[in-house]
């Protein structure tokens, strides 16, 4: 919990000082927002899903989604 204070207020105050120098605007607010809300959705599903299935097998399933996204961010360089 300490992390996420910390985390939250270091973000808000990282926000306030770029919208100060002008690289932070409504529109990037906006996006910030929408963005969350996908992290929240995500997360609800998740949470969801793992209430269902068997804990290994929801491991198993996270490892390989995470290799998937570290290979398609890796392919562009390799190629």
């Amino acid at each position: 919990q300490t992390l996420n204070c910390s985390f939250t207020l270091s973000s808000a105050v990282m926000a306030i000082g770029l919208s100060l120098i002008g690289l932070f605007d409504l529109n990037d607010v906006l996006i910030s927002v929408l963005g969350a809300c996908f992290v929240f959705l995500g997360v609800r599903l998740g949470v969801g899903i793992r209430n269902r299935i068997s804990e290994t097998f929801f491991r198993n399933a996270i490892l390989l989604m995470l290799t998937t996204m570290g290979v398609s961010l890796l392919a562009p360089i390799l190629a």
